[in-house]
């Protein structure tokens, strides 16, 4: 079993060009089309060992996602030679060549795939690709047939509208405006539709639809969540991306025990008097590759800084972050780009941002960032992508005045636009929550109040919010105290999960027209200190967590921590007045685990620009058929912010199979 420091049960994922690449023989990083559950069609014939063929195909994708187009095309030869009824391979072996852009590679590559989608007419990744190379090579009527097919199977593809308009353009624009505002629709990021509604839209004289679509273009430039499709790999969407299908693989049955183990004092070689009522947050403070734990104002000399060792945790009285005074929470997270980890303390007073230098000391950088706030109570504080500009922002909840939204100019200083942006409410927040809730991939917030109504703050993407939208009613009015949000049922449609006052534990998902309606999942004796949705068992199934299921009586502050990522969460409590921190560790009856920890970069020559931690990527895991969704978020009620790898359940499988990664820029 690994030890707390033991890097063998976590992967590391650097964002690389457009994806994720392979980051071991057992598991690959690469990318999926369409719904998760129709992977792919293909399959071995009875004389055929598929195994091998599963890892080739597999291989070859993360190949593709590598731009390595040579190298795939000859991997997936060879699958195709060995097993031609693998219709999946099939379709990527053309995508591949396509890519290739070797002499003749185009038109060898449209005679395959239009073998194939004349085949198989229902296939409408081939439809797709059938449909880009025809257009390609000015078979505009011949695309317009394939597109039709694909926008008809899939109405929601906005790169099959998108293309649907290219073919139209030229004879009949009116049909091509519409098309591209389809596409438009879909997707409000797809910013080559909106060049191309400016340019139809001014050809047919509607010069004010052309100014207005031309604008959101260009204030789409610097938004890396925007998309423009251009003719490489990762830039024509999902159905021109491989797709390789799921394998069986032997699984092991969850072992005996419980899923928690009892409450136990955590391992600390330090006496100290203890105070009750500090929040919890986690992440590696010192670089050794260990996940700390720092308790805001858990003992009578200030915050408690609990550096991990090889026994257990060592009380570091001397930290600079220790002796800061009315400490209520800590947020962590790499804000300044450099590979460090940094921290946002949210006080009673002005709070402060410290960073860590070159030569890893930290350092007082709220000044110079000018995010101290006044004189206030900071109850919650939340460190996203608000924007999706590629850096790090700050969502400070505040009980006693306005809730600040601290955007980050990318100068080491940061602006308060909860004013401008519609967001900011007055005194009396409790709790704040960043979550896509009406489905558009960029994050939305919800700040609980002491009282009803609650804030529900929907990003209109451009640096601007909706707060009055009629869906969320119920949610605004209802008795909220806590929050978590996740994917309990990995449906790709985030479920929010909050606790009232009598103890109530519901969930709110959209009814049919978009309304997010309340279920009681069930009914605690009181509200409980926080919740969290994560995978306990390893089952590769995220569930609801709270006090009474990790065996925990009193009403402290708790938070998972991942002291052994093979084990999956454990959780660490604050101190009571009775007792120091404690630990809820990872109980024996669960599966194993694999933790993905996720490291954004900046390619201006890709036009990529991901935020340091992935913070708000949304990582979809497979093993075999089964899929686990989960978004680089907060996962449970807060107050605070730990930066820390995340678990995914393995379920008895010896590996995940196949991993996708939606970084908060929007690619796959």
């Amino acid at each position: 079993m690994p030890t707390p420091h033991d890097p063998s049960s976590r992967i590391r994922f650097r964002r690389l060009l457009a994806t994720a690449a392979l980051a071991t023989p057992t598991l690959l990083a690469a990318c999926d089309s369409g719904d998760p559950s129709d992977a792919g069609s293909g399959g071995g014939t009875a004389t055929v060992d598929p195994a091998p063929l599963d890892a080739d195909h597999r291989r070859a994708a993360g190949l593709l996602a590598r731009y390595e187009y040579a190298d795939a095309a000859e991997a997936l030869e060879r699958v195709v030679e060995s097993d031609p009824d693998r219709l999946d391979a099939r379709v990527d072996l053309a995508i591949a060549v396509m890519n290739r852009q070797l002499e003749d590679d185009e038109q060898n590559a449209l005679d395959m795939i239009e073998g194939i989608a004349a085949a198989h007419p229902d296939d409408l990744r081939a439809a797709y690709v059938a449909g880009v190379l025809l257009q390609r090579a000015g078979e505009d009527e011949r695309a317009e047939a394939r597109f039709r097919t694909v926008v008809e199977g899939d109405p929601t593809d906005a790169y099959g509208w998108y293309h649907l308009g290219l073919v139209l353009e030229r004879e009949r624009p009116a049909d091509a405006m519409a098309a591209y505002r389809r596409a438009a629709e879909i997707d409000p990021y797809l910013r080559s539709a909106w060049f191309r509604i400016g340019s139809v839209a001014a050809r047919l004289g509607d010069d004010d639809a052309a100014d207005a679509a031309l604008a959101t273009f260009e204030r789409l430039e610097t938004n890396p969540r925007a998309v423009s499709v251009k003719p490489i790999y990762g830039r024509l969407g999902s159905k021109a991306m491989a797709a390789p299908h799921a394998i069986a693989t032997e699984r092991t049955p969850r072992p005996d025990g419980p899923i928690w183990a009892p409450p136990a004092p955590l391992p600390i070689d330090a006496t100290a008097i203890w105070r009750a009522g500090g929040s919890v947050s986690v992440a590696d403070l010192d670089g050794d590759g260990r996940l700390d734990v720092f308790v805001a104002g858990g003992t009578e000399l200030g915050n408690a800084v609990l550096l991990a060792t090889d026994d257990g945790y060592r009380l570091e009285a001397s930290h600079p972050l220790a002796g800061i005074p009315d400490v209520r929470l800590a947020a962590f997270a790499d804000i300044d780009h450099d590979g460090r980890v940094d921290a946002f303390l949210g006080r009673r007073g002005p709070d402060q941002l410290w960073l860590r230098s070159d030569d890893d000391a930290w350092r007082d950088a709220t000044g110079e960032a000018g995010v101290g706030g006044g004189d206030r109570d900071t109850v919650d504080a939340l460190i996203v992508d608000a924007d999706h500009d590629g850096d790090l922002d700050i969502l400070a909840i505040v009980a006693d005045g306005a809730d600040r939204l601290w955007n980050n100019d990318r100068t080491g200083a940061f602006t308060d636009i909860a004013p401008d942006a519609g967001i900011g409410g007055g005194a009396g927040s409790r709790r704040g929550l960043a979550v896509d809730l009406d489905g558009t991939r960029d994050l939305d917030l919800l700040v609980i109040r002491d009282e009803a109504p609650h804030l529900v703050h929907l990003n209109d993407r451009l640096w601007s919010y909706t707060s009055d939208d009629a869906r969320f009613a119920a949610l605004a009015s209802a008795d909220l105290r806590l929050a978590a949000a996740g994917d309990l049922d990995g449906d790709g449609v985030v479920d929010l999960v909050t606790a009232d006052g009598g103890g109530g534990i519901d969930r709110w998902s959209p009814d049919a027209d978009g309304v997010y309606q309340p279920s009681r999942l069930r009914t605690l004796d009181a509200t409980p200190a926080n919740l969290m949705i994560a995978d306990a068992d390893g089952d590769g199934v995220l569930e609801v967590v709270t006090d009474i299921d990790l065996g925990l009586t009193a009403t402290a502050a708790w938070s998972p921590l991942l002291r052994e990522p093979g084990r999956g969460h454990a959780v660490v409590v604050a101190p009571s007045v009775q007792t120091g921190p404690m630990l809820v560790d990872a109980g024996p009856g669960r599966f194993d685990f694999t933790a993905i920890e996720l490291t954004g970069t900046e390619d201006a020559t890709q036009s990529l620009r991901t935020n340091a931690d992935g913070i708000g990527a949304i990582v979809a895991a497979r093993s075999d058929d089964r899929w686990t969704v989960r978004t680089n978020l907060r996962p449970h009620a807060g107050p605070g912010q730990s930066r820390q790898p995340m678990p995914f359940g393995l379920g008895g499988a010896p590996a995940l199979s196949f991993l996708l990664i939606d970084w908060p820029d929007g690619l796959f």
